[in-house]
């Protein structure tokens, strides 16, 4: 069955009786035309199911009004990918979206279809200028998402490090003193800079000891049988983090089959607030990452570039994460009041250093 063809601006001229050029004047709002004819045109035009025809505008303007994204489907970058959809709506725009895992020609395909723009979170760390020639060599503005890379492109993602910090002086809050985490890939930075965070905090607390749990690989296989066996092995460990939610819920199966109660006996803060429904009943306390302010930030950012005529140096913008807390953390049952440390308020006066931006012109 052939499809219906969209009228043309010649269609509606036709049923109007007016110009092609003053059709076109009337569905761009343009020039002075009486209201009348205006009022008909629109009209007819309605009537006819007439639609802009953006390959057109393209063609005349030089702008598609799309913008590429590339980042993985997951609960956390699907928050990101609705806050972009949303953001770039109110400009008008629509979300070209492709994702394969590792894939440069994802960004050749973007360039072959002339968008405006690349919003995209790449799996390679050590990427450089050269993974990102076909987009940069062209002039065209691209913001990256949550993993940093070597390319001197801008970066809008969370303070991975701060984060750590956060969790660590939580736990510490509450007494405990014999800590464990669980980190993630070495190969990915946002598990390095939560880790190392986390270390550094704990280095400034007199009594505190953490035991790296994990060999900073990205299998896992295995990991939960090796957390049981440290936590049967070390009863003086009261509280441990991990590198984000998921591992955080490894971590916590493996307390309660090492016979540990959460949070009587072991606490757990975890990191992204990103527990998949089939999993609600860990309430855990962790780091909300704003995932909807990083979208928000990084199509600013990306406008900023698509409307300015200069070569903008790149930004490193790194938003704080907040803390939410639940019921997965109490102090230590051994705890006596002389060994808390004076920052259990996380929420009022300490957090007002936590919630500023952190931007940085070019690489760190």
């Amino acid at each position: 069955m052939p499809r219906d063809l969209l009228p043309s601006l010649k269609d509606i001229a036709g049923a109007t009786g007016v110009s092609i050029a003053t059709v076109s004047r009337v569905l761009r709002n343009k020039g002075e035309i009486s209201l009348s004819t205006k009022k008909h045109v629109l009209e007819v035009a309605e009537r006819l199911g007439y639609h802009d025809n953006r390959l057109i505008y393209g063609i005349q303007t030089g702008r598609t009004k799309t913008i590429g994204v590339s980042m993985p489907l997951d609960i956390y970058f699907s928050r990101i990918l609705g806050a972009l959809g949303e953001e770039l709506e109110k400009r008008d725009y629509l979300m070209l979206f492709y994702w394969k895992e590792g894939a440069q020609s994802m960004l050749k395909r973007f360039v072959e279809q002339r968008v405006d723009g690349v919003i995209m979170m790449s799996t390679q760390d050590l990427a450089d200028n050269s993974y990102f020639s076909d987009v940069i060599s062209r002039g065209l503005p691209i913001v990256t998402v949550d993993r940093k890379t070597k390319a001197n492109v801008d970066f809008v993602g969370t303070d991975d490090f701060l984060g750590g910090r956060m969790i660590a002086e939580y736990l510490c809050s509450l007494g405990h003193r014999n800590m464990l985490y669980y980190q993630g890939p070495e190969l990915a930075t946002p598990a390095r800079l939560r880790r190392d965070g986390f270390v550094a905090f704990c280095r400034q607390i007199s009594g505190a000891t953490v035991s790296l749990c994990g060999d900073g690989s990205y299998n896992t296989e295995g990991d939960e049988t090796m957390l049981f066996d440290f936590l049967r092995q070390h009863p003086e460990i009261t509280a441990g983090s991990a590198f984000f939610d998921g591992y955080a819920c490894r971590l916590w199966r493996a307390a309660v089959a090492a016979g540990r109660r959460v949070p009587e006996d072991f606490s757990i803060v975890g990191f992204g607030d990103i527990i998949p429904a089939n999993l609600s009943s860990y309430a855990m306390t962790t780091l909300d990452q704003d995932p909807e302010r990083i979208a928000r930030i990084a199509v600013e950012r990306l406008f900023e570039r698509i409307g300015s005529e200069r070569n903008l140096e790149a930004v490193d913008i790194r938003i704080p994460p907040k803390l939410l807390i639940r019921n997965s953390a109490l102090p230590p049952a051994s705890a006596v009041p002389g060994n808390r440390i004076s920052t259990p308020r996380m929420n009022q006066q300490p957090m007002k250093r936590m919630i500023k931006e952190k931007q940085i012109g070019g690489e760190k």
